[in-house]
């Protein structure tokens, strides 16, 4: 796909500043996708259901939540585990009920909440194809 971007691109001068990238996306983002769930549906699904939607085996959800028993994070978790997604958790002290659903849990004591303005970052690189 790339090669023929490149190939029609008005001129490689563009196309040659342009770097790959790590698909993301935020799951609280899209208001009016959340307000719909929210409505429509039910408040605590707002992950599960962008993750039944958009999600695909083999990608990546990080789930956050201070205390690891907020509903709406474990209910995207355990959606994330049936559709064979990776869940990595970043909760505070113990894990809460998030920590068991997670294949990699990383609880810090004390709670993120209480650790202002220190944050871990996760980052992967791919080489350029």
């Amino acid at each position: 796909r790339l090669s023929r971007f490149l190939k029609d691109f008005p001129t490689n001068e563009h196309a040659s500043h342009l770097q790959y990238g790590l698909p993301a996306l935020s799951l609280v983002s899209h208001s009016s996708l959340i307000t719909a769930i929210a409505n429509d549906l039910d408040g605590d699904l707002i992950f599960a259901q962008q993750i039944w939607a958009m999600g695909k085996a083999n990608d990546v959800l990080l789930a956050i939540s201070t205390s690891g028993n907020s509903e709406n994070i474990l209910l995207a978790a355990k959606t994330a585990r049936a559709k064979n997604i990776a869940v990595i958790g970043l909760t505070g002290a113990g894990g809460g009920k998030l920590a068991p659903q997670c294949g990699r849990a990383l609880c810090n004591s004390p709670s993120p909440a209480q650790l202002s303005g220190r944050c871990t970052v996760f980052q992967r690189h791919s080489p350029a194809a």
